[in-house]
């Protein structure tokens, strides 16, 4: 990504120990798990007739994007006070999910 260095603040964010899980594990694997979880969701509530099966993908939906909210915060208050660096591209992401 333009402006995302190793010697940038997205490098430090980005090459922190809480960017992986197990120290192995990118936790933007958890991300796109989440939103492709998101994403099949809707998709399948177009699929979904009957209203006790709606219900529940709302639901599932309703869980996900929590997740996705309390995500960013954290991850956004954890550059703020421990990283005290922010990842432009981070942000960016970080905002989306919010929003």
């Amino acid at each position: 990504m333009a402006g995302c260095g190793v010697e940038s603040a997205c490098g430090h964010v980005l090459n922190s120990r809480w960017a992986f899980l197990f120290g192995r594990i990118p936790v933007s694997l958890l991300a796109v798990g989440i939103y492709s979880a998101v994403l099949v969701s809707i998709l399948f509530l177009d699929m979904a007739h009957d209203e006790e099966t709606r219900t529940f993908v709302w639901k599932t939906v309703g869980l996900l994007s929590g997740a996705i909210v309390g995500a960013a915060v954290w991850y956004i208050v954890l550059q703020a006070v421990v990283l005290k660096s922010f990842c432009t591209y981070r942000m960016t992401v970080h905002l989306g999910g919010l929003m």
